[in-house]
């Protein structure tokens, strides 16, 4: 019984991270690029493995900040809900 629950768990965990996924990467890119304009400066400025590391660090502030969230504030951040 306690696998089945442990199962389940994993799952739901597994789609949610899935459905969570793409709009936290839509809203890290949207912050790095108004940082980037209020810095005067153009995203071609950028290599891509520059923008890759600036829309991951928005990425791990974005996760940070949600986890402080209870579930329906963040489904609601995320527009999921």
């Amino acid at each position: 019984m306690k696998e089945q629950l442990k199962a389940a768990s994993e799952s739901m965990n597994q789609r949610l991270l899935e459905r969570t996924r793409k709009p936290i990467r839509e809203k890290a890119i949207k912050r790095v690029k108004t940082k980037i304009a209020l810095q005067q400066r153009r995203v071609e400025n950028y290599t891509e493995d520059e923008l890759e590391e600036l829309v991951a660090a928005e990425e791990a502030t974005i996760r940070n900040r949600l986890k402080l969230l209870p579930f329906g504030a963040l489904l609601a951040y995320l527009g999921l809900g």
